[in-house]
Protein backbone atom coordinates (compact mmCIF):
# COMPACT_ATOMS: atom_id res chain seq x y z
CA UNK A 1 0.00 0.00 0.00
CA UNK A 2 3.01 2.30 -0.25
CA UNK A 3 1.78 4.11 -3.34
CA UNK A 4 -1.77 4.24 -2.01
CA UNK A 5 -0.44 5.86 1.18
CA UNK A 6 1.47 8.44 -0.82
CA UNK A 7 -1.56 9.20 -3.00
CA UNK A 8 -3.98 9.42 -0.06
CA UNK A 9 -2.03 10.22 3.10
CA UNK A 10 -4.07 9.93 6.29
CA UNK A 11 -7.12 8.59 4.41
CA UNK A 12 -7.30 4.85 4.91
CA UNK A 13 -10.68 4.56 3.16
CA UNK A 14 -9.28 6.05 -0.06
CA UNK A 15 -6.12 3.94 0.27
CA UNK A 16 -8.18 0.76 0.46
CA UNK A 17 -10.40 1.87 -2.43
CA UNK A 18 -7.32 2.55 -4.57
CA UNK A 19 -5.90 -0.87 -3.71
CA UNK A 20 -9.22 -2.56 -4.48
CA UNK A 21 -9.23 -1.18 -8.00
CA UNK A 22 -5.56 -1.55 -8.78
CA UNK A 23 -4.77 -4.81 -7.05
CA UNK A 24 -7.97 -6.82 -6.97
CA UNK A 25 -9.58 -5.67 -10.22
CA UNK A 26 -6.44 -5.36 -12.32
CA UNK A 27 -3.44 -7.23 -10.93
CA UNK A 28 -5.29 -10.18 -9.43
CA UNK A 29 -7.20 -10.66 -12.69
CA UNK A 30 -4.06 -10.59 -14.82
CA UNK A 31 -4.77 -7.20 -16.38
CA UNK A 32 -1.13 -6.17 -16.12
CA UNK A 33 -1.13 -3.81 -19.10
CA UNK A 34 -4.11 -1.92 -17.68
CA UNK A 35 -2.37 -1.71 -14.31
CA UNK A 36 0.81 -0.37 -15.92
CA UNK A 37 -1.24 2.18 -17.88
CA UNK A 38 -3.05 3.27 -14.70
CA UNK A 39 0.23 3.65 -12.82
CA UNK A 40 1.80 5.65 -15.65
CA UNK A 41 -1.30 7.88 -15.79
CA UNK A 42 -0.93 9.12 -12.22
CA UNK A 43 -0.38 12.87 -12.19
CA UNK A 44 0.97 14.51 -9.06
CA UNK A 45 2.94 17.55 -8.00
CA UNK A 46 4.58 15.35 -5.36
CA UNK A 47 7.88 14.01 -6.76
CA UNK A 48 7.74 11.00 -4.40
CA UNK A 49 4.39 9.95 -5.86
CA UNK A 50 5.66 10.38 -9.42
CA UNK A 51 8.80 8.35 -8.72
CA UNK A 52 6.91 5.61 -6.85
CA UNK A 53 4.31 5.25 -9.60
CA UNK A 54 7.04 5.01 -12.26
CA UNK A 55 8.95 2.44 -10.25
CA UNK A 56 5.82 0.32 -9.78
CA UNK A 57 4.84 0.61 -13.46
CA UNK A 58 8.34 -0.38 -14.57
CA UNK A 59 8.31 -3.39 -12.24
CA UNK A 60 4.98 -4.72 -13.45
CA UNK A 61 5.85 -4.06 -17.09
CA UNK A 62 9.15 -5.96 -16.78
CA UNK A 63 7.57 -8.89 -14.97
CA UNK A 64 4.20 -9.12 -16.75
CA UNK A 65 4.95 -12.42 -18.47
CA UNK A 66 5.71 -14.31 -15.27
CA UNK A 67 2.61 -12.88 -13.56
CA UNK A 68 0.30 -14.18 -16.25
CA UNK A 69 0.41 -17.94 -15.74
CA UNK A 70 -2.62 -19.58 -14.04
CA UNK A 71 -2.78 -19.04 -10.31
CA UNK A 72 -0.02 -16.43 -10.18
CA UNK A 73 -2.06 -13.24 -10.32
CA UNK A 74 -2.56 -13.24 -6.58
CA UNK A 75 0.95 -14.45 -5.82
CA UNK A 76 2.57 -11.06 -6.35
CA UNK A 77 0.52 -8.19 -5.07
CA UNK A 78 1.27 -4.53 -4.68
CA UNK A 79 1.13 -4.74 -0.91
CA UNK A 80 3.08 -8.01 -0.57
CA UNK A 81 5.77 -6.81 -2.96
CA UNK A 82 6.21 -3.56 -1.08
CA UNK A 83 6.17 -5.28 2.31
CA UNK A 84 8.95 -7.64 1.34
CA UNK A 85 10.95 -4.90 -0.34
CA UNK A 86 10.57 -2.12 2.20
CA UNK A 87 9.67 -3.97 5.36
CA UNK A 88 6.21 -4.03 6.85
CA UNK A 89 4.83 -0.68 7.89
CA UNK A 90 1.86 -0.15 10.15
Amino acid sequence: MGLARKLHPKDEVKQKAWMKVHQRRLLDKGKIEKLVFALRSIVSSNPEVVQKSRTEADYFERNAARMRYPGSAASISLSARESSKLGARP
